[in-house]
């Protein structure tokens, strides 16, 4: 990755000890992130909470409990229509009859409506701790999400410096390696250029005085040349007025 890349520009000379300092830091801290979010147990929470619903869904007492109880109170009513009806009978033997039937179907009822009560109590106690669990699980679930949202964000400023860190590196190895690309040229010291500017004004000092001598020579000449004549005769002339 990044870091692999860095080591490979290290091994060049490019490098920043407070740079990598600070990478190291921040992948502590990515690594530190991993155990604020860390969401295995939340999981773990929410599987045990699923595996108990489904087990409430599966209790039969999720479903209608009528059934034994609804029979019973028809068998008690027919009962008490027989009993009713037996009692409004002219004939004396008839005018009474066994209620043992009845008995039997009062004491039914009222176990089976104990019974049925106990586990329907445990039913809903059952349902009431899970959807207690579930209040108190979504809390935790809200902080989880907020806190893999602050470090999302963390890692992803962290990773855009990195990334503008190593630009900058990479920024410093062009650098460096522009110069070397270029033509060499030779390097010469201060006192090799100094005695090269002295040789070459002493050659331009020798033409300039040759130049000068072939100037003087052809002016001296051209002046000897000349008709110098009449400055005899009018010196003549001046000589015969004095005297």
């Amino acid at each position: 990755g990044d870091l692999e890349l860095y080591s490979e520009q290290d091994q060049h000379g490019i490098s920043s000890e407070k740079m990598l300092k600070t990478w190291n830091e921040n992948e502590e801290k990515a690594a530190a992130f991993t155990q604020v979010a860390e969401s295995r147990h939340l999981d773990e929470e929410i599987v045990s909470l699923h595996c108990e619903i489904v087990e409430l869904r599966r209790s039969p007492f999720a479903r209608s409990q009528g059934d034994v109880m609804g029979q019973l109170e028809e068998k008690a009513i027919e009962l008490y229509k027989q009993l009713k009806a037996k009692c409004k009978s002219p004939d004396p033997p008839h005018g009474y009859s066994d209620s043992s039937e009845m008995v039997k179907a009062i004491l039914q009822t009222v176990q089976n409506q104990d019974r049925v009560l106990k586990d329907l109590y445990t039913h809903l106690s059952t349902i009431l701790v899970c959807k207690q669990r579930i209040v108190d699980l979504f809390p935790k679930l809200e902080g989880a999400v907020e806190s893999i949202k602050a470090a999302e964000t963390t890692v992803m400023q962290m990773q855009m410096k990195r990334q503008k860190e190593f630009w900058y590196l990479l920024k410093i190895a062009r650098a460096q390696t522009e110069p070397q690309s270029l033509p060499t040229v030779p390097k010469t010291t201060a006192s090799e250029t100094v005695h090269q500017l002295l040789e070459e004004n002493q050659h331009y000092l020798s033409q300039l005085t040759s130049l000068l001598q072939d100037t003087t020579q052809e002016t001296g000449n051209s002046v000897m040349d000349e008709d110098w004549s009449w400055i005899q005769h009018d010196s003549g002339k001046a000589q015969s007025l004095i005297s």
